[in-house]
């Protein structure tokens, strides 16, 4: 016994030595991503003093890790599985449409089929896991990482204030969807006929139908109305007619008889699993809109289709589309090509990992199948950095740290008599700063230990909207002992 809990203590040790190793490993590279991701922004603007020791440079970090995390960790969770079952139905559904010799064959197989299992699926539950596991709720979680990320890093500072309920739409509905989930343990064994289950198959094609053709109306309000209590019952009527559907056929499985005493009540069962698995996809449908909505221009104040595709590329694209001028049509200029590496870094990883289960006795081919990667994922990695410094965070506001300058508020500056006229200039006050009036207002761009540097409001390349782009302001530098006061301007 005490040999055995010798051993379970070196155990316990080790493994808590390993996470201090791990833990100090993450700290180090969330604060080099940050120093870099903000070394790069202010090069832009032709700054190169920046503090090496901030604690900014953790929390850009985090938001950089924030940003890859949910883009890898869905995609991990989706192609992980499907990489591992190569031989699935999927897998094998292919290879029987590219040995089909005539094409209404491969129609069958490649569109007619796919189609059929979105529209007409069968009803199963994993016996394992329930409904807790089920695909409602992994999606559910992936669009609360998504609005968690998007209100972090591009909502105001007021956004609980003005956007309270939204907030409250947020991270209630997620939490409907798994409480259903827990509620679904207490119902499983149920067991339907064939003819109820061929019943509930058309139940849930007016279902999925209904969702689709409701939801692309509910974006369409989204784009078009700015009115929240309009937005509001439009939302309750597009949850509400699918509980009422669910609950009618609930009623209709409750009450048919089809057998003995005991086989009703196994039905009876099997038919609350499948109310509260279908009230579950339901309260997805409505987080769906709830996540459009969050992520609208008023809302965040800055639009995702802006971060990720750059300034009015999508009126633009729009316009181009509609005057059949394809030829002139601009590629993206946004923060896509973020998505786009980080994408490809997680493929990279996931074909790693796959080989590695593959070669668990060749050693040396381990190592040099890591290698190779580690040679593709670096390279991909730093270049998602720059491209994070250049694309997403000019819109990060800026009193969370980002380079989004639009609410700074203005200053003005008071200088040292003895600072401006000293000999030797060893202080030097640029001539712009000393005729400051109500129209030649600044803002603080970054400070350092030295000096704090400015740029203009409105005079320089139309203003902090347009420092997104490739447009930078004049900077300008002064030290911090020439400073007697600074003033903000209401």
């Amino acid at each position: 016994m005490a040999d055995n809990q010798i051993t379970k203590t070196a155990g316990l040790v080790e493994k808590s030595e390993n996470l201090v190793h791990w833990f100090i490993v993450l700290v180090g590279l969330t604060y080099a991503c940050g120093f870099l991701i903000v070394f790069t922004f202010f090069k832009s603007f032709g700054i190169d003093s920046v503090d090496l020791i901030e604690a900014k440079y953790i929390h850009v970090g985090v938001l950089f890790i924030l940003s890859c995390l949910v883009i890898a960790m869905p995609l991990w969770w989706l192609v992980w599985p499907l990489r591992l079952g190569a031989k699935s139905s999927y897998r094998r559904q292919v290879q029987k449409g590219m040995r089909e010799i005539t094409w209404r064959g491969r129609i069958k197989y490649f569109i007619f089929n796919p189609i059929k299992s979105l529209f007409f699926p069968d009803w199963s539950i994993d016996p394992t896991h329930g409904i807790h596991a089920s695909w409602p709720v992994r999606i559910s979680m992936i669009l609360i990482l998504w609005s968690f990320v998007s209100i972090v890093m591009f909502a105001p500072s007021n956004f609980g204030n003005n956007h309270s309920r939204l907030a409250l739409f947020n991270f209630l509905i997620p939490m409907v969807v798994l409480v259903l989930g827990f509620f679904g343990d207490l119902f499983k064994g149920g067991e339907l006929s064939a003819s109820q289950h061929y019943f509930l198959k058309r139940a849930r094609f007016v279902l999925r139908v209904w969702w689709l053709s409701a939801g692309v109306s509910y974006y369409v309000c989204f784009l078009i109305s700015d009115y929240f209590r309009r937005e509001v019952w439009i939302l309750a009527v597009f949850m509400l007619i699918p509980v009422l559907i669910i609950i009618g056929i609930l009623l209709i499985l409750l009450n048919s008889n089809r057998g003995s005493n005991l086989h009703n009540a196994m039905a009876r069962v099997d038919a609350c699993l499948w109310a509260l698995y279908a009230i579950q996809w339901t309260c997805v449908m409505c987080q769906i809109c709830v996540f459009i909505w969050t992520i609208k221009r008023n809302t965040l104040d800055v639009s995702l289709f802006d971060v990720l595709f750059g300034n009015n590329y999508v009126p633009e694209l729009r316009k181009a589309i509609s005057s059949f001028d394809i030829a002139h049509m601009s590629f993206p200029h946004g923060g896509i090509y973020f998505v786009f590496f980080i994408i490809l870094i997680v493929f990279f990883l996931i074909r790693n990992s796959y080989r590695l289960t593959q070669l668990t006795e060749d050693r040396s081919h381990q190592v040099a199948t890591t290698v190779s990667m580690a040679a593709i994922v670096v390279p991909l990695f730093y270049v998602s950095i720059l491209t994070f410094a250049y694309k997403i965070y000019p819109y990060i506001p800026y009193d969370k740290g980002g380079g989004d300058y639009i609410k700074c508020p203005s200053v003005r500056l008071t200088f040292n008599a003895n600072a401006i006229t000293e000999a030797g200039f060893t202080v030097v006050v640029p001539q712009e700063l000393l005729s400051q009036d109500a129209s030649n207002s600044f803002i603080i761009l970054n400070e350092d230990e030295s000096s704090v540097f400015l740029a203009a409001t409105n005079t320089d390349f139309g203003g902090p909207a347009d420092w997104r782009s490739d447009s930078k302001p004049t900077v300008y530098e002064v030290r911090r002992e020439a400073i007697s006061c600074i003033t903000q301007v209401k």
